[in-house]
């Protein structure tokens, strides 16, 4: 089955050792997960090693392992920034501002340093792609029982389906292919969703991923953006935090032996997991298929597709991106318990439709218990209530409706229904919206920002309904624009 869908290999080097205050350490390389999880040691509370602290707590919400680095890692981490694309080295100073590293631990120490900034860069930027391995010498001086580290010098790896001389041709298409794509939506769950729904229609799992015949870019971005559009696990996920990072959208890379997938952090301050690999129902194929939203927004206890009897922590046992000798770790960020939404989107046919936008439209705002849609669906055909519990609704199809769902084996949540553009309540979107729109925009009608009717107007999200959002409805009735 895909859901395991390739096997990790373990790949260290040792670099020559230096002589005298020249201390050189080897490298590692990045699919080497296992081996890096049961290694080394840092400090949180300075540069220096004087005490220890564990990497536990609140996940920060930039969405960057960056933010759980030592300082010394840091420096190291924005190393690789100042990095060309056709070049393999860097060097991080530290003179006059020496770092103290013990002398009985310190080649360890040094590999927390280096390999510790290494896998947090690589996860935060999967558009360095061609990024595999990673050297590193120190330059030090004695000091009593310990060294004072003056300088690092970095030595990167390529990937050997790239050289440095190809990695900008690579780049450039790669880029090219994000920027042909701008996400639908106004909300996170509807940009989400859309990236999720193109990635899908975009790229095919590579049905030879574990044989001879494997794509070559399969495990990074290129493969799933570049034709002939083949990756997997590794190239959706991380694709998808591409896309994600240039919405503003804080995301994660997360992993468990053998998978890659995301977690997102949403308008309600919690995270929550995508795993668009799980949800792609093609393999080699170039005929539709119905893709799912099992895995789409998800918590560590939801059972993916309602009857599931696993929960999705049960199907993907998180690891640490890096874990120090001492069991300290890197972690990834808290899931939320319980899904997003308690009901999924319906199923969509994929058609290789490159918006994404062949379905119902329907979405989710959790904050203000709102449910979109979009004219000419129902909440029914929007979403998939009867896998997940029973659901009700009252008021019509429309703007400022009801819907009561009621979970299996949970209490009833209510939700206020939002059709995209029915401002004025009456279950469709014509020119009457496009008046009632234009009034409020020159002044000639009110409204309450909190009103469902806004929320129907509010094209562009900004909490507002005016001139902007009137252009965005003009569109959408002349087919330039689409709700998600």
């Amino acid at each position: 089955m895909k859901k395991y869908v390739y096997s990790l290999f373990v790949f260290v080097y040792l670099l020559t050792l230096l002589p005298m205050s020249v201390f050189a350490e080897g490298g590692l390389k990045t699919t080497d997960y296992e081996y890096v999880k049961k290694e080394y040691v840092v400090d949180l509370s300075s540069d220096n090693y004087a005490s220890k602290s564990v990497y536990y707590g609140d996940y920060p919400t930039t969405g960057l392992y960056y933010d759980l680095l030592t300082n010394a890692q840091k420096k190291v981490y924005n190393a690789f920034d100042t990095v060309g694309f056709s070049e393999s080295s860097a060097v991080v100073n530290y003179t006059g501002n020496e770092l103290l590293i013990p002398s009985s631990n310190y080649s360890n120490l040094l590999k927390d340093i280096c390999w510790g900034a290494f896998q947090a860069y690589t996860n935060d930027h999967p558009e360095r792609f061609w990024y595999d391995s990673l050297g590193w010498s120190s330059s030090y001086y004695t000091s009593g029982s310990n060294r004072r580290v003056t300088s690092i010098s970095l030595s990167i790896g390529c990937h050997s389906s790239y050289s440095f001389s190809t990695v900008t041709s690579f780049y450039n298409q790669m880029m090219a292919a994000v920027n042909s794509f701008t996400p639908a939506g106004i909300t996170r769950y509807e940009k989400l969703r859309s990236i999720h729904d193109h990635l899908i229609n975009t790229a095919t799992y590579d049905p030879n991923y574990n044989n001879s015949n494997a794509a070559p870019y399969g495990h990074q971005p290129t493969g799933c953006l570049l034709s002939p559009n083949l990756c997997v696990c590794e190239g959706y996920a991380e694709t998808f935090k591409i896309f994600a990072d240039r919405e503003g959208i804080p995301c994660m890379l997360v992993y468990c032996p053998g998978h890659v997938w995301n977690e997102v952090l949403m308008e309600d301050g919690k995270w929550y997991a995508i795993d668009v690999t799980w949800d792609d129902p093609m393999t080699g194929s170039t005929s539709s298929h119905y893709l799912g939203y099992d895995y789409y927004l998800v918590g560590s206890q939801t059972k993916p597709g309602g009857n599931n009897s696993n929960t999705f922590s049960d199907e993907h046992p998180e690891e640490p991106i890096f874990t120090a000798s001492d069991g300290t770790s890197i972690q990834n960020p808290p899931l939320s318990t319980s899904s997003y939404a308690p009901f999924a989107p319906s199923g969509t046919w994929r058609t290789n439709n490159t918006q994404g936008n062949d379905h119902p439209g329907g979405s989710v705002l959790k904050g203000s218990n709102l449910i979109f849609i979009v004219p000419g669906y129902t909440i029914t055909g929007s979403f998939d209530f009867s896998s997940y519990g029973t659901v009700s609704y009252s008021g019509g199809n429309k703007t400022g409706s009801t819907l009561r769902f009621t979970p299996t084996g949970g209490s009833q949540l209510t939700y206020t229904v939002i059709m995209r553009g029915d401002v004025n309540k009456d279950a469709q979107f014509n020119n009457t919206d496009i008046s009632y729109v234009t009034d409020i925009s020159v002044g000639k009608k009110s409204y309450s920002s909190t009103a469902p009717e806004t929320y129907a107007g509010d094209c562009n999200g900004d909490g507002v309904v005016d001139g902007f959002d009137l252009a965005l409805l003009d569109r959408y009735q002349n087919g330039s624009y689409n709700f998600y």
